[in-house]
C-alpha cells in the first residue's frame, strides 16, 4: 500500500450496513429532498444527530435562513414600505406646491400681458382690434396655449377682472382686463 492509501486508510473506515431495497429506495429518495449529499451523509448526519442527543428537534437546512432572519427581512420590508409610503405623501405634496406655485406664475404673467379695457385708441367695442387670444397670450408667456386657455377660463370664472368676448374675422375668444 503507499503512503497515501494508508492516510486515507486512517482517515476513513468503511462500515457496511444492511437494508432491504425499499429502504435504500426512500433513503434514496430522501437524500434528493434534504440537504444530504449521498446516503453516506445521510447516514452520518443521523448518527451524529442521535449522539448529540438532537434527534427529535427539527432540523433546519444548513444553507437555509433561519426564522430570525425571515423576520428581521419582514420587519426591514415593512419599514421600507413605511419610508416609501412617506416619500410618496411628500413628493406628492411637492407635486401640488410645484402646480400651484406653476399657476400663480401663468396667472402673473397673464396679468401683465393682457390689455386694460379702454387704455386702447380703437373705440372699447371693437375688442378684436385691441383683445387677446390665448394663442396670442400663451406666445407672449412662452406656455402651452392649452394651458393658458384654461388658466383663461379659470381667471374669468372665478368673477376677477378678466373677461373674454367673441369677436374678430376668425369669431375667436378675445381677452382683457376690465378697467378698475
Amino acid at each position: 500500500m503507499t503512503n497515501s492509501a494508508m492516510a486515507n486508510e486512517k482517515e476513513y473506515t468503511p462500515i457496511s450496513v444492511r437494508i432491504s431495497e425499499s429502504k435504500r429506495g426512500k433513503w434514496e429518495d430522501y437524500v434528493e429532498e434534504s440537504d444530504a449529499e449521498s446516503i453516506s451523509h445521510l447516514v452520518r448526519i443521523a448518527v451524529k444527530h442521535e449522539i448529540d442527543g438532537t434527534v427529535d428537534e427539527p432540523q433546519a437546512p444548513e444553507t437555509g435562513i433561519a426564522s430570525e432572519q425571515i423576520a428581521e427581512l419582514v420587519d426591514g420590508m415593512d419599514d421600507l414600505q413605511r419610508s416609501l409610503g412617506d416619500v410618496q405623501t411628500r413628493l406628492s405634496a411637492i407635486e401640488s406646491e410645484i402646480d400651484v406655485a406653476d399657476t400663480m406664475d401663468i396667472e402673473d404673467a397673464i396679468y401683465t400681458t393682457l390689455p386694460v379695457e379702454g387704455e386702447q385708441s380703437e373705440p372699447t367695442e371693437e375688442y378684436h382690434a385691441w383683445a387677446m387670444t390665448a394663442e396670442d397670450v400663451a406666445m407672449r408667456i412662452a406656455r402651452p396655449e392649452k394651458v393658458v386657455a384654461e388658466t383663461l377660463d379659470r381667471m374669468e370664472e372665478r368673477g376677477g377682472q378678466v373677461r373674454s368676448v367673441v369677436g374678430g374675422p376668425n369669431g375667436d375668444d378675445r381677452w382683457f382686463f376690465l378697467r378698475e
